[in-house]
């Protein structure tokens, strides 16, 4: 019996596991971003914003999955923007207007006032189809970090894989007195 051509065969089939599991994993991959559409003020239109929404905003997160015209799954958060202009200059999350007198309440963002609305417009948003094209280009730089981080993750792992099966087969040969590249002592 080879005691190195056995451990050869162990790290191929290893090497093969982990590549087959890499692969497997890039192949489920779906073009998917999550995103915040953030309402900058009372009665405005949700803006796509280029973060996450503010300390001091009240946030809805993980609305249901949406789709643009060409597939991609859309992650949906809401921001609803505290606002200065109230009493004692506090920032505040506008909830509702009178429309004579066109004063708004505010409230903190934890409030059940703010929560019932929060609510009520995370219900009947819809994702603007103006922004399915930045959407799109979203994912696909996403999809793509993500297919790169793999392909260091599967180099990474087999060359750990060498690395570590290289380094045994070195110790073991050193201890048993056998030569570099030879699988026995010489006779």
């Amino acid at each position: 019996m080879n005691l190195f051509e056995g451990a050869r065969r162990f790290a191929m089939i290893v090497a093969g596991l982990w590549t087959l599991g890499i692969l497997i994993v890039g192949f489920t991959i779906e073009k998917s971003v999550y995103v915040y559409y953030k309402y900058p003020n009372f009665g405005s239109e949700p803006q796509l914003s280029e973060g996450t929404c503010d300390d001091l905003d009240a946030t809805e997160y993980g609305l249901k999955n949406f789709a643009t015209s060409k597939g991609t799954n859309i992650n949906v958060s809401l921001c609803f923007a505290a606002v200065s202009g109230f009493e004692g200059g506090k920032k505040l999350v506008p909830y509702k207007m009178d429309t004579k007198t066109g004063v708004i309440w505010g409230a903190h963002k934890y409030s059940t006032e703010v929560s019932t609305y929060k609510k009520e417009l995370a219900a009947t948003f819809q994702l603007p189809p103006k922004d399915y094209e930045t959407l799109d280009k979203k994912a696909n730089s996403k999809w793509w970090t993500d297919v790169k981080d793999l392909m260091l993750m599967l180099f990474g792992g087999l060359l750990c894989i060498y690395a570590f099966t290289f380094a045994v087969g070195w110790v073991v040969r050193g201890f048993m007195g056998i030569p570099r590249g030879s699988d026995s002592k010489a006779k």
